[in-house]
C-alpha cells in the first residue's frame, strides 16, 4: 500500500481516481467475504485506511482552496 508521502504528492484527479479504485475493491472483497473466498482478510482494514487517507487528503485541499 502507498504510504502518505506518495499520495500527497498527486493531484487531486488521480486521489479520487484512486478513490474510487479502492472503493470498488473494498466491495469486491465484501462480496468475497460473503461467498467465504476471501483468503487475507488483513486487506479489509489496509483498504479501509488508504481510502480514510485519501479522504483526509482531499479535504485538506480543500481547506487550501
Amino acid at each position: 500500500m502507498k504510504d502518505i508521502k506518495s499520495l500527497r504528492q498527486k493531484n487531486t484527479d488521480e486521489l479520487e481516481k484512486e478513490l474510487s479504485l479502492s472503493r470498488e475493491k473494498l466491495v469486491n472483497l465484501k462480496f468475497e467475504r460473503e461467498t467465504g473466498a476471501v483468503k487475507k482478510t488483513h486487506e479489509f482494514n489496509s483498504l479501509r485506511k488508504k481510502i480514510a487517507k485519501i479522504l483526509t487528503l482531499l479535504k485538506e485541499g480543500m481547506k487550501k482552496a
